[in-house]
């Protein structure tokens, strides 16, 4: 099999051309989503890729694959990499593998980035495992193809061919750096997978456990450690390592859940709620909140106000037991401490307000901070006022946000030429400075290459 991967060069560094996309995505799905296809059709003919991908995928979606398939060839044809990948899902979930495979194929004769790993995934639909370790296998040294490799050769009876490929590449890499590998951070995870899915789980305790005496190890180390030990029930080692480490916290409570040992799981993470881990107490809080210990979750969230992920979790979980006002105090609260209301706070508020039914008096207090204005827009939508959202998008100032917004209601509400006429008008003068640009480059060239008379004599 001809080295697609060598051909198409190094994966990080490819690119995919270039279309004629001035439509923020989000504006092209829009005019999808509202049934606009025809702007959408339009535009997808004029060479815009987000306006062609949710088109194509709309259509086929309705039943009318032929339609969608018309819509991403030229780009496809054109080598837009995006375009092949979704022609070749199209026509693979119509049971056209084949023709699937040989426009994969082309795409990565010519030279196209990215194909590989879905070249791949495609032979081994069609069980054809040689094939998929003889285009990945001798690349495991970049972790993407390493990945793909893995996932598309389980249960195929390959493993240790597969494990046999990552050992020579994590040896060779020890060998040659005189120490630990300096791997891409899933290889050693990878190998583990393996070795882990042919039962040979001392195997693959003992290639983490390597890693982590080399001193050279991380937290995700740890972690995929000790999820491996719960899996298999080896509760003694877990422990031990959870004392070591707290990154083997998590699956150990994870798994004394599971186990329905509720009150040993709370006893493995309170010590680091308490401690101040702001992810030990949102995941201790998640846990009482599911066995129906919703005021001690709470006490855990109230231990950390300022932290604004927890204050989030802390009023959703005071709304859904229906205390809005314990909510409420809880923001206010936060800034009483702090002598005032920042912004992310003010947003949390409104959001409190509104998710208990005071979404007027969300709003109320929204248009008395002229600097969140599309917050205010989401509020006026949420209330069922989506042209009173527009008229305050339009009075604001125009940032790339605030447009996009602006012409999602617009679109929503009918108004098509206006919601596209901004980003129409930037994609005109774009092109006009670049033409006169082109143009001053020109100028100076040719100036700098008239040929030198000499002076005539005086």
């Amino acid at each position: 099999m001809p080295d697609y991967v060598a051909v198409a060069g190094p994966f990080s560094t490819c690119r995919t051309c270039a279309s004629d996309s001035w439509l923020p995505p989000e504006v092209a799905l829009a005019l999808v989503e509202h049934g606009r296809f025809q702007e959408a059709r339009l535009r997808a003919e004029d060479g815009d890729w987000h306006c062609a991908r949710p088109l194509a995928q709309a259509l086929v979606t309705r039943g009318e694959v032929d339609a969608g398939l018309a819509v991403l060839r030229p780009f496809a044809d054109h080598g837009h990499w995006e375009a092949v990948e979704s022609l070749a899902g199209v026509l693979d979930e119509c049971g056209r593998t084949d023709e699937a495979i040989e426009l994969v194929r082309r795409h990565l004769t010519a030279g196209g980035p990215y194909g590989a790993t879905r070249l791949a995934a495609l032979l081994a639909r069609q069980g054809r495992t040689d094939e998929v370790i003889g285009l990945l296998g001798p690349h495991v040294a970049d972790f993407v193809y390493a990945e793909a490799l893995v996932a598309l050769t389980a249960g195929t009876g390959r493993d240790e061919e597969v494990a046999s490929l990552l050992r020579e590449r994590i040896e060779a890499d020890r060998h040659r750096a005189g120490r630990w590998p300096n791997l891409p951070p899933n290889t050693e995870a990878l190998l583990v997978a393996v070795l882990e899915r042919q039962g040979r789980i001392d195997d693959a305790v003992a290639v983490l456990r390597a890693r982590l005496r080399s001193g050279d190890a991380s937290a995700n180390h740890v972690e995929h450690l000790a999820e491996i030990l719960a899996r298999h029930g080896r509760e003694r080692e877990l422990r031990l390592l959870a004392a070591e480490a707290d990154g083997a916290a998590w699956p150990l409570a994870v798994w004394l859940e599971e186990q329905g040992r509720v009150d040993q799981a709370v006893e493995v993470l309170r010590p680091l709620a308490d401690g101040g881990s702001s992810n030990a107490a949102a995941v201790l809080a998640e846990l009482l909140t599911r066995h129906g210990r919703v005021d001690e979750a709470v006490g855990i969230l109230r231990s950390t106000p300022d932290d604004e992920c927890l204050l989030t979790l802390l009023c959703d979980l005071l709304i859904s037991q229906g205390r809005p006002d314990e909510a409420l105090a809880a923001v206010d609260d936060v800034a009483a401490r702090h002598g005032d209301m920042w912004s992310e706070l003010r947003v949390q508020r409104w959001r409190v307000l509104a998710q208990c039914g005071r979404i007027e008096e969300a709003i109320a207090a929204a248009r008395d901070v002229p600097y969140l204005t599309t917050e205010l827009a989401d509020l006026l939508v949420e209330a069922g006022r989506p042209d009173e959202a527009i008229t305050v998008l339009r009075r604001a100032q125009h940032d790339a946000w605030s447009t996009t917004q602006l012409a999602k209601l617009l679109i929503q509400q009918g108004h098509v030429s206006e919601a596209i006429e901004p980003f129409r008008a930037a994609a005109a003068a774009r092109q006009e400075a670049k033409a006169e640009d082109d143009a001053a480059f020109w100028h100076q060239f040719r100036a700098g290459n008239q040929p030198r008379h000499p002076a005539p004599p005086t």
